[in-house]
């Protein structure tokens, strides 16, 4: 009997040993340092009501807080319904406050609409690989709304009686002329020079330099593109507007612009969208690209 009882002792314990080597042996899955907490996403829209012939940007920013190189941000591209991609791009750059750094990356998408109604930009998702625990996470976004309204008017018809008021102020002035040419008016044909575009937009490009410090950069961003785009209308009837930066860089290659210049022109509609639609703020670098680029397309013919 005596022997019947240790052995059943000596088989508790031995299960029991067993089982407390096997809990010692579980690897910890939950330990919450294997998920980083320092990584977040913000989303936002320039507007939420838009006409059919604007754009709106869409702005995602992934902020790391600490050392921004334990971080791979997949690339992504949002799901969107009743919007049409138009251009794109992205910008790196770092805050530093109360001892604490953080490094934004920022990712615009600039659409215009498609018709009118509703257009809507689903969640967006952006995964991001942490390489000290190999660990593989998702941000997920708010879905966003758009109302697109009717395109601003850009003029009616002239009415019948705005026609005949014209006519006589014409004919009233046609006699008073001739009425004057017989009283022996001193005759003076006036030639007006014309203004080679390239000459015009130069000096335009002058003027908007001086500003530099006295507007915003997305003012000043908005002016430079003015005359790329009157350039470009003017000179080859070609409309810049709406279109993507690398839409515009295959046009200038065939206009047969230098592969550099053309290259340079992309960069400078690239950053101007960065400014004018992602809050960005260029520093004296990109003004002074600008700049330079704009003067030597307006010098090259």
């Amino acid at each position: 009997m005596k022997g019947v009882k240790r052995a059943i002792i000596f088989l508790v314990l031995l299960y029991s040993l067993s089982f407390g080597l096997d809990t010692l042996a579980t690897p910890d899955t939950t330990n919450p340092e294997s998920t980083p907490m320092n990584i977040r996403l913000e989303a936002a829209l320039s507007a939420d009501t838009i006409r059919l012939d604007d754009t709106v940007a869409f702005t995602v920013k992934v902020i790391i807080e600490g050392d921004p190189t334990l971080y791979t941000i997949k690339d992504f591209l949002p799901s969107v319904s009743n919007l049409k991609l138009v251009g794109s791009g992205s910008a790196t750059k770092s805050e530093s406050g109360s001892g604490v750094t953080l490094s934004v990356k920022e990712f615009i998408f600039k659409y215009a609409p498609s018709s009118l109604g509703m257009a809507y930009i689903e969640p967006t998702k952006v995964e991001y690989f942490f390489s000290p625990t190999n660990y593989t996470g998702q941000l997920t976004s708010t879905r966003f709304s758009i109302t697109v309204l009717e395109p601003r008017k850009k003029g009616g018809k002239i009415p019948i009686y705005a026609w005949i008021i014209a006519l006589v102020i014409i004919a009233t002035g046609g006699v008073f002329f001739i009425f004057l040419s017989k009283r022996g008016a001193k005759k003076e044909e006036v030639v007006e020079e014309i203004v080679p575009v390239e000459k015009r937009l130069l000096e335009e490009l002058k003027s908007i330099e001086g500003t530099r410090n006295s507007v915003t950069r997305a003012q000043f961003f908005s002016a430079l593109e003015k005359i790329l785009r009157t350039y470009i209308l003017e000179k080859y009837s070609y409309d810049i507007s709406g279109r993507s930066p690398k839409e515009v860089s295959e046009k200038f290659f065939e206009l047969e612009f230098p592969e550099s210049l053309t290259k340079n022109v992309e960069r400078f509609l690239e950053h101007s969208n960065l400014v004018r639609f992602g809050g960005y703020s260029a520093d004296e670098e990109w003004i002074d690209d600008a700049l330079l680029t704009l003067q030597k397309l307006l010098e090259y013919k």
